[in-house]
């Protein structure tokens, strides 16, 4: 179960340098040129006003009961969240909540397609520009390694946007294959094959012996994840994955990603003797936050960036 964190990371990196990058290519086949502003207008009002939220509230929760995915946090901590900086310090980067730090680091990554840009243009200059990022993840990696002790301030080194760049430009490059029409050549039914393979064998990586676990997580994790995307992408029969609930918890996936801590704190807290009740609250309180954030505080931010873009 440990793993499941890592693969959820993994995924939510690869997919969010797909999604940005294919927003701006179908952006493009509509005539509408990339503006810096308007796409910081829009990456602002809909990340930061939930983040905002999930961050004072997780503040709150951990003053009354903490846990490790809720700690008692000071106040400093809320202010390094808040100014996107907290994943360059030890005592701030999970000090409010243990998930937030990888949403701090995505911020970092849309400050960097917003001064790259350019460069994520064709198969070709975006392969550069994910060649650059993994050798930049690499000797951040050696560093850590050669100048830090383990310990905290290692961990800090391994987990900023430097190290983990290369993920979300690998989802970009999907994104220009993708929209190139370059598939490989394989028939419908053995990328249905590769695609569950690859969703296997990301899960079964947590099964493998430390710390050949952990260098697998950090460079083999990521191209699985990207693979069962591609593939799954490419499948014809892709449809049949569109089940009402499905789609509506994909909606609702970022509010479920920011508040799922809140709900594990919740059920730990009315039921912590007893399991399986524990883990029934926790799957409602996620879908019920996660449905509350969408629509209350994701959505009516979506739609004030909307009309701040009109003017």
């Amino acid at each position: 179960m440990g793993h499941l964190g890592p693969w959820g990371v993994s995924v939510f990196f690869v997919l969010s340098g797909f999604c940005i990058h294919w927003a701006r290519l179908m952006d493009e086949n509509r005539g509408i040129a990339f503006q810096r502003k308007a796409y910081a207008i829009r990456r602002f009002y809909r990340i930061y006003p939930a983040f905002f939220f999930c961050v004072i509230l997780s503040f709150v929760l951990g003053k009354f009961y903490s846990s490790h995915l809720l700690p008692q946090a000071a106040s400093n901590s809320v202010f390094a969240h808040l100014s996107l900086l907290s994943s360059f310090f030890a005592e701030h980067r999970v000090a409010v909540n243990n998930v937030l730090w990888s949403v701090v680091v995505e911020c970092h990554f849309y400050l960097l397609y917003a001064a790259f840009w350019r460069r994520f243009d064709g198969p070709r200059k975006t392969m550069r520009i994910l060649a650059l990022a993994w050798l930049i993840s690499i000797l951040t990696f050696g560093i850590s390694f050669s100048i830090l002790p383990t310990g905290p301030n290692r961990v800090v080194l391994q987990n900023i946007f430097l190290a983990s760049w290369w993920v979300w430009c690998l989802g970009a490059l999907l994104a220009e294959w993708i929209h190139q029409g370059k598939s490989l050549k394989v028939s419908q039914r053995h990328g249905r094959m590769v695609w569950m393979t690859c969703l296997l064998l990301s899960l079964l990586i947590g099964l493998l012996p430390h710390p050949i676990d952990l260098q697998a997580r950090r460079f083999l994790l990521p191209l699985l994840v990207a693979g069962f995307l591609y593939f799954l992408l490419q499948d014809e029969r892709q449809d049949k994955f569109r089940i009402p609930f499905l789609m509506s918890l994909g909606a609702m996936s970022y509010s479920l990603y920011l508040f799922h801590p809140l709900a594990i704190w919740l059920g730990l807290y009315v039921e912590a003797e007893e399991t399986w009740p524990a883990i029934g609250i926790m799957l409602l309180a996620g879908v019920a936050m996660a449905a509350a954030g969408y629509r209350w505080i994701e959505m009516p931010f979506v739609a004030l960036g909307k009309r701040a873009l009109s003017r």
